[in-house]
């Protein structure tokens, strides 16, 4: 039955007309960053009056992975519609009527909008990077370019992985558009108020250490290629975010076993 489940959802995503907006909200993106970057990489060398910005492929690519930008927050925000569907158009019940369990429409859903989001993201990646490769400079000094490229995108996958289950988990429990929306906007903006608070008063080494389970910290300093210097960030983030979206999951499933479903 969970096979079945996985078939129709992937079924449903295909058909839908948001797969494809996506896609042509995220290339548009993509393209206007790039142009955006080469406007001011071309000012700042105009003449040689200033020095020139560091902008580097390497760069757009962490730029592309970022779930709290706007291609990124826009991809969320299309997710969350997405599985809100699954609630109007009277999916899950339908699922259950002809005998899949909940526990399995859970999982089955989360797997399909996890690759979702992964696959739209990736292909933001890759047209970032072939975009600024025309332009800039790798930005790898030593080793090899695609081994670089390819640890960066692992670790943005590491980083954008609990937005997906936190957006999964709110939109199955509220059984609403509306309030997952609000919940998870309201929890992003919450996020980035937490993660300044480092930048407005001085905190302990193990506090910013430990503030480091916020994903939006997570990916300024994936941004800023800080988790590649200080390695027990990097590690201290990649295990907060095995950990809370695993307990979310958990809690997800077990609390959605016991909905009502209208």
């Amino acid at each position: 039955m969970f096979s079945k489940s996985l078939k129709a959802d992937f079924y449903r995503l295909k058909k839908d007309n948001l797969l494809w907006i996506s896609v042509i909200v995220v290339t548009g993106f993509s393209v206007f960053t790039f142009l955006i970057y080469l406007l001011i990489h071309n000012l700042a060398t105009a003449d040689g009056l200033m020095m020139p910005p560091i902008i580097t492929t390497l760069a757009g690519l962490r730029l592309a992975m970022n779930m709290t930008n706007n291609a990124g927050l826009i991809v969320l925000i299309m997710t969350i519609v997405l599985m809100a569907k699954d609630f109007r158009q009277s999916t899950i019940r339908n699922k259950t009527i002809i005998g899949i369990k909940r526990r399995e429409a859970y999982f089955s859903s989360l797997i399909v909008y996890y690759l979702f989001v992964l696959g739209i993201m990736t292909y933001n990646v890759v047209l970032t990077v072939l975009l600024f490769s025309t332009t800039f400079e790798s930005g790898v000094s030593e080793g090899s370019v695609i081994l670089e490229f390819l640890k960066n995108y692992a670790v943005g996958v590491a980083i954008l992985t609990p937005w997906v289950i936190i957006a999964h988990f709110l939109t199955y429990v509220t059984k609403s558009l509306g309030l997952a929306l609000g919940l998870t906007i309201g929890l992003f903006f919450l996020l980035q108020i937490v993660a300044l608070i480092p930048q407005i008063v001085e905190v302990s080494e193990t506090t910013g250490l430990l503030m480091h389970f916020n994903p939006v910290l997570q990916t300024m300093s994936y941004n800023m290629g800080g988790f590649f210097e200080e390695k027990k960030y990097l590690w201290f983030s990649l295990g907060s975010n095995a950990v809370i979206p695993g307990l979310l999951i958990f809690l997800g499933s077990f609390l959605f076993s016991k909905a009502d479903i209208k």
